[in-house]
C-alpha cells in the first residue's frame, strides 16, 4: 500500500548514500542498521547472502551507488533485488555517479549511433567526441 504521512509514523525509515562501490561500507551499514538484516548467516565482500528488509522499514538510498570500489557491481545487485522484492518500501534516488556511469553505458552500446542523448541536446556523440580529441584511430 503507499504510504500518507498519517501511517508513516509506524514505519523506521533509514537513508544510505554514497556507498560508492565499498562493500565494507555497505555491510557495516546493514550491521548497524534498524531495517536491514542479512537472510542468513553468509555476507560480507565474499558471501552470497541476501537483504532482508523489516516489515516496518523504508529504505531511501540517497544515490552514488558505483564508483571505483571493488563491490560496485555486487552492490548495484544487491540494492535493486531488494528494490523489486519491495518496490514501495525501498526508494532509490540517482546521483551523479549513477547518471554518469548510465550515459557511459549508452554511449558505448553498440548500434546507438547517433545516439542522442536525451538529458544533452548538445552533447556530441562518442565518435565526434573521439575525432575531435585526435584519439579516432
Amino acid at each position: 500500500s503507499r504510504h500518507s504521512r498519517d501511517n508513516l509514523k509506524d514505519y523506521t525509515i533509514e537513508y544510505l548514500t554514497d556507498v560508492e562501490g565499498n562493500w565494507e561500507y555497505f555491510c557495516h551499514f546493514v550491521q548497524r542498521s534498524e531495517v536491514l538484516s542479512w537472510e542468513d548467516d553468509v555476507q560480507g565482500p565474499f558471501g552470497l547472502g541476501k537483504v532482508r528488509l523489516a516489515q516496518s522499514g523504508i529504505l531511501v538510498f540517497g544515490g552514488d551507488a558505483p564508483d571505483k570500489g571493488p563491490g560496485d557491481i555486487r552492490f548495484v545487485r544487491t540494492l535493486l533485488d531488494l528494490q523489486s522484492r519491495h518496490p514501495e518500501r525501498v526508494f532509490i534516488i540517482l546521483g551523479n555517479r549513477d547518471l554518469n556511469k548510465l550515459r557511459f553505458y549508452a554511449e558505448l552500446e553498440l548500434g546507438a549511433e547517433p545516439f542522442d542523448l536525451p538529458w544533452d541536446p548538445n552533447a556530441k556523440s562518442l565518435q565526434s567526441w573521439l575525432e575531435g580529441s585526435n584519439l579516432g584511430d
